[in-house]
């Protein structure tokens, strides 16, 4: 089973700011998951079990900056959270999620754009996934994440023909 409620909103509350919020929210269940008919088996079914590595809550916002003083200059900070889940099937053992910040900013002079965005602002040692089996001796297995990352390019936007 999944449920939830997907959400967002834009605002443009003066021509020097935009703000945009968007997420979900859901629970990801077994309904029916037989694992097993031997009745020698500790676990026979997983039935009512939140599924693994499936937050309740992600959700991601951002706030754009234009100055005035040089509109072809934009600055934003972008914030990523994403909550704790269950690692195994059996939910013993939670990961605790992440809350990342991003920074970009941008300059375009006519067709050119030149930007740098800094990925992972506070350098936070994450992972994307991390799963475990449902055996007590099992160990996390992690999908590391990248650190603070410096992104610089230069893009030209070719006119298309109307």
């Amino acid at each position: 089973m999944h449920r939830g409620i997907e959400f967002g909103i834009t605002a443009n509350p003066d021509p020097q700011f935009s703000f945009r919020f968007g997420g979900t929210v859901a629970i990801h269940k077994f309904i029916n998951f037989q694992v097993s008919d031997n009745p020698k088996d500790a676990l026979q079914n997983l039935n009512n079990y939140e599924m693994p590595s499936a937050p309740r809550w992600v959700y991601n916002t951002e706030l754009n900056y234009y100055p005035k003083q040089l509109p072809n200059l934009r600055m934003s900070i972008e914030l990523q959270y994403l909550s704790s889940y269950y690692q195994n099937q059996i939910n013993t053992v939670k990961y605790d999620g992440y809350t990342l910040l991003n920074y970009r900013i941008e300059y375009k002079i006519k067709a050119v754009e030149v930007y740098s965005n800094v990925m992972n602002l506070g350098n936070t040692l994450y992972a994307t996934n991390v799963t475990r089996g449902n055996n007590a001796t099992d160990t996390s297995t992690f999908t590391p994440a990248a650190p603070r990352t410096f992104v610089f390019g230069i893009q030209y936007n070719f006119a298309g023909k109307k």
